[in-house]
């Protein structure tokens, strides 16, 4: 398997371009270059192979090459036959600048489309807009579209790996943005959907004295969302996709012990929390009912009710209980109150979250709480899960729920932490705005994740023991997805060696050092012999240390044609492979129990 590969192209590849990426796309684990060569349209080729990527190998970046680079060396290269010129067609068009306008979030194959075309059709520079502030918030969970500066940066990779063309990228906060500005702009591209877009830029652009742009358009990709009703590939659908999903790596576990692993749960009100936290407890979860807890605080713990009587007064106690209405009316509207308030309710909460964790014999702990980020807990749980709906709903939901007024629900909304600055915090999110299946579909999806990701081995060494020894087989040019083991070796923390020579393997400063290995660029070290005879590896602890490594390997089907080596496009769908060794039984040794430390 090649981390990326290129694939050219031709006019006896084009045809059958389908069966040929479907053949490719297990060989490739990453990044699919395409380059086509003429006499095939280039213009007419780049739906056709973005909409079949779309369908075969979705799980990869797919870049169709508008212009020569010859000087870029690929990992390895399909063709056809013996043939790899590329042939570079001289572009004819009227056009020295033509614009283009979108949200351009999650970059998609539809988005690669209309970006080409534009690249293809100008003959020195592509100005595009780029939506920003208000105009993002007509767009489906438009909460989780990626701030513009990211959205800014990803174009111009995209635009400047593909191309040569001079691109500019301008964030707008209106329909128009530079397309009614620019007076050298000839050509604008749209997609089915913007075509008025276009139009209405031309109207503003003659009530200017400008020249009327020709308006270039191209077809959706078609693509299939059940939940959204979507017939094209869009970032709507991507961004629905990514609920569930990991946003960023977990808090780092300290000094605590691997379980119970932690997880805090969120979301502000009529967002759906309660269904997740009943569904994440008949899922096999500890779930720890923040809001039942308080509910017992105020009820009688005597030193909360001391506490509270001398910060607010006397009279808000009654029989040895708050009275929590009242004190809600007293420090609702006021917030130097109510975070005087919380200093006193989240310690006492707090201590007893801390017990129920301890008792716990879960392998998960759900600690449910709609302040978990203004406690600042967010910091000592191991992954923060926030669940979302657009506030709109939410205020539909409060007012059928609780016989609120518009104005009473949205302002109990207003007092509470705003959709963007809980997901910007959080590690994974979810959206409670369909089905209750689907809800439940992106929980398993995250629970499911977290399950693979654990899927570990764990080892502790003492330096002054003898070396705990982890023995993982790897097929010739196989792959190891090994951030940990990388992170552990540049820290001198594990050392990898050939487990029948002894050979060490990797130094500090991540290289991989041997005659017969070589390892390439990327998140992921490449494993690649021409030695039949280095087939497993030992990774061995060598400090006082954890060390998490993931089981997971994914076994070459292609042994030839590494280092940049070109390859005919395979005709079969069997891979060669070679024979795994036998598997070694070494069994880690268990880990020492040590007092986890958890939210205060």
């Amino acid at each position: 398997m090649f981390r990326e590969a290129l694939l050219i192209v031709g006019i006896k590849t084009f045809p059958r371009i389908s069966s040929t990426l479907e053949l490719i796309a297990p060989r490739v684990q990453n990044r699919l270059y395409i380059r086509v060569q003429p006499p095939v349209d280039i213009s007419t080729a780049l739906p056709v192979i973005y909409l079949h990527a779309s369908k075969l190998c979705s799980n990869l970046d797919v870049r169709v090459l508008l212009e020569d680079f010859p000087t870029r060396v690929f990992e390895h290269t399909y063709c056809e036959e013996d043939t790899q010129v590329f042939n570079e067609a001289k572009k004819t068009t009227p056009y020295d600048m033509v614009c283009l306008g979108g949200t351009f979030d999650m970059i998609h194959n539809g988005h690669k489309v209309l970006l080409s075309t534009a690249i293809l059709k100008a003959n020195q520079e592509v100005v595009c807009g780029i939506t920003a502030g208000d105009m993002n918030k007509r767009k489906i969970l438009w909460e989780l579209i990626k701030p513009v500066e990211e959205r800014i940066q990803s174009l111009e990779e995209f635009v400047n790996d593909v191309s040569k063309v001079k691109f500019s990228s301008v964030p707008i906060t209106d329909p128009f943005g530079p397309a009614i500005v620019y007076p050298d702009i000839k050509c604008i591209v749209v997609s089915e959907e913007t075509v008025k877009g276009g139009e209405a830029i031309n109207i503003k652009r003659k009530e200017r004295g400008l020249n009327e742009l020709d308006i270039a358009v191209i077809n959706l990709l078609e693509g299939s969302d059940e939940v959204l009703k979507e017939v094209k590939i869009s970032s709507s659908t991507q961004r629905r996709e990514s609920l569930g999903t990991l946003r960023k790596p977990p808090n780092d576990r300290g000094n605590r012990s691997k379980k119970p692993y932690l997880i805090g749960l969120t979301g502000g009100i009529a967002s759906g929390k309660t269904h997740i936290s009943q569904f994440l407890r008949s899922q096999g979860c500890d779930v720890i009912d923040c809001d039942v807890l308080v509910h017992k605080v105020y009820s009688g713990n005597t030193e909360f009710c001391d506490n509270i009587a001398a910060a607010f007064g006397k009279h808000l106690i009654l029989d040895g209980v708050v009275d929590r209405k009242a004190l809600g009316a007293l420090v609702f509207q006021n917030e130097d109150k109510r975070q005087q308030l919380n200093g006193i309710v989240w310690p006492a909460l707090s201590k007893i979250v801390h017990q129920k964790i301890e008792a716990s014999t879960a392998d998960i702990v759900v600690i449910d709480a709609a302040l978990i980020i203004e406690a600042g807990w967010d910091k000592f749980v191991d992954q923060l899960w926030t669940t979302f709906v657009p506030k709109e709903e939410a205020i539909r939901r409060v007012v059928e729920r609780d016989r609120f007024s518009v104005e009473e629900a949205e302002a109990r909304l207003n007092s509470q932490l705003n959709n963007s600055e809980r997901i910007a915090k959080s590690h994974v999110v979810f959206c409670s705005l369909w089905a209750y299946e689907e809800t439940e579909s992106q929980v398993l999806k995250a629970l499911n994740m977290m399950a693979n990701s654990t899927n570990t081995i764990d080892v502790d060494a003492n330096i002054d023991d003898e070396f705990e020894e982890i023995t993982m087989i790897l097929e010739l040019n196989g792959v190891l997805d090994a951030d940990a083991v990388r992170t552990a070796a540049m820290r001198n923390e594990l050392a990898i060696r050939n487990a029948n020579s002894g050979e060490p393997l990797v130094q500090l400063g991540n290289s991989l050092y041997s005659g017969k290995w070589t390892q390439t660029l990327g998140s992921d070290l490449i494993l690649a012999s021409s030695s039949h005879d280095m087939t497993q590896l030992e990774f061995v602890a060598t400090s006082d240390t954890r060390l998490t490594c993931d089981k997971a390997l994914l076994n070459s089907q292609n042994p030839q044609g590494a280092n940049g080596q070109s390859q005919e496009i395979p005709k079969e769908t069997k891979s060669q492979t070679n024979k795994s060794p036998p598997k070694r039984t070494t069994k880690p040794k268990k880990s020492q129990t040590t007092e986890p430390t958890h939210a205060q």
